[in-house]
């Protein structure tokens, strides 16, 4: 019988040591992002498809909850794809909370009363040629909701809570969802529009302030992680406003002339699509700017050691 026990002297293999993997601390932001945004989407066009092509149709007494449903539909995605799985990272993000409702508090007790007030875009702006309201759009409505989603997250989570990059867009996530929640639900309850047309607005509206929040994240990324330039945020800044006057503009263009700031007549399918597509852009435009950042940041540091 052959045995199975070593013999005395004889070699012993001792198997190497497995690399086990590194665990990313942070939650990751961007599929969170991606996540929400597309089932947003989803259920956007599947309200108009339901309501245009199938003839469905809600009672007029349920409009109301069904429309406020529908505007506190980002903030749902946000707490379960955001928020909630913070709390799973090794490292999870503070305050993430604070400046979602912060934000919501700012827009309703500054912001829209403010543009409302003293502004008035809905009674001047529709009337006005495409670039007057791309300028008219960004300087009153953009420029007062970015203020004061900058001021919320320079009050609140500057500068400790900035450890990554990736950090500026998370907390620029939140405003975003903060802010937008409740211009949608001024929206749901003073105009009282189609199911449809709030699920239009609520995805616009939501898409707006991301992407705006995408590109002053950079720049405040770049001031808490580098040494830019003076000009730099303040051109990134105004570069957030002017895409974010220019959407509204652009799709009110496209789709339909009487956009105001405050409701639409019914959208259609275009309006849609172009708000995702430029979403769909920005978000490869300003994850490119992110990890070129991220890769000089390496190449100094390389470039230190030698």
């Amino acid at each position: 019988m052959r045995s199975t026990s070593y013999q005395a002297g004889a070699p012993r293999f001792v198997a190497p040591p497995q690399d086990e993997p590194e665990i990313y601390p942070y939650r990751r932001v961007w599929i969170s992002i991606i996540v929400e945004n597309t089932i947003l989407f989803a259920v956007t066009l599947g309200i108009y498809i339901a309501v245009t092509a199938f003839g469905v149709s809600i009672p007029q007494t349920a409009s109301r909850p069904v429309n406020a449903a529908i505007a506190l539909l980002p903030a749902g995605l946000w707490l379960v794809f955001s928020w909630l799985r913070e709390r799973f990272a090794v490292q999870p993000r503070q305050q993430l909370l604070s400046v979602a409702m912060v934000s919501a508090l700012a827009a309703n007790a500054i912001g829209i009363p403010f543009v409302e007030a003293v502004f008035q875009p809905e009674a001047w702006l529709p009337l006005e040629s495409l670039v007057n309201r791309i300028v008219g759009y960004t300087v009153t409505v953009i420029v007062v909701q970015e203020v004061l989603k900058y001021i919320v997250i320079r009050s609140i989570v500057w500068r400790e809570h900035f450890r990554i990059r990736e950090d500026s867009i998370a907390y620029g996530a939140a405003s975003a969802v903060g802010y937008a929640v409740v211009v949608n639900l001024h929206f749901a309850f003073g105009r009282d529009p189609l199911p449809q047309i709030m699920a239009a607005r609520t995805f616009e509206m939501a898409v707006i302030g991301l992407i705006c929040s995408l590109i002053i994240a950079f720049a405040l990324s770049e001031l808490r992680f580098a040494r830019p330039s003076p000009l730099l945020p303040v051109s990134l800044f105004a570069l957030a406003c002017v895409i974010g006057g220019g959407s509204i503009a652009l799709r009110s263009a496209f789709v339909n002339p009487a956009f105001t700031f405050r409701g639409a007549q019914p959208n259609d399918l275009l309006g849609i699509i172009l708000t995702a597509v430029v979403l769909l852009l920005m978000i490869v435009f300003v994850a490119f700017l992110f990890r070129n950042a991220v890769r000089q940041e390496r190449e100094a540091a390389a470039r230190a050691e030698v």
